[in-house]
């Protein structure tokens, strides 16, 4: 968009001396980006934008603290208590009620730190929980006796267990 912007100036240079001033002088140059591309109020923008900055419930904490950072530099104006409520209200329920059980931090770096060890204390957690849903053993190396009952290929015969105390309940 802003090439279509300057490429008309660009484009007619027959006579050098109707040039625009922003073609001599970069100041001029991004003052002429500024006045035509750039947010009407960007602090606003990004204020705007930290309201609706959320974490993702299975998103990793580390996107969530970037993005928030690259937002926060716009609004450094706010106060950090400010930015300590934006930064909280974004993060998921169970991040959040960890926190509740130890209180929040007096600062935006140390609700930082907490929220991160919290998030980290979690997927490791997650992590250990798919580890233990695997089963252990192969099925190839189990025991005979371990083997769940297979049915014939009529399926009309009844293939249960074979003992003696079964045997008489079935006779």
């Amino acid at each position: 968009m802003a090439l279509e912007w300057f490429k008309p100036d660009l484009l007619q240079m027959a006579d050098p001396m109707l040039h625009p001033l922003w073609m001599d002088n970069f100041k001029e140059f991004v003052l002429e980006l500024q006045t035509n591309f750039s947010p009407h109020d960007p602090v606003r923008d990004a204020e705007h934008q930290l309201d609706h900055l959320s974490m993702k419930d299975g998103q990793r904490i580390n996107k969530y603290v970037v993005e928030f950072n690259r937002i926060a530099t716009q609004v450094q104006g706010d106060g950090e208590g400010a930015l300590r409520h934006h930064f909280y209200n974004g993060l998921p329920d169970r991040i959040k009620d960890e926190i509740s059980g130890v209180g929040k931090p007096p600062t935006l770096s140390n609700l930082h730190n907490l929220a991160q060890a919290i998030n980290a204390c979690y997927w490791e957690r997650k992590s250990e929980m798919s580890c233990q849903a695997k089963p252990s053993t192969n099925p190839s190396s189990m025991k005979s006796s371990d083997k769940p009952p297979t049915s014939s290929s009529s399926g009309s015969h009844y293939s249960g267990p074979k003992d003696s105390v079964s045997m008489r309940l079935l006779s």
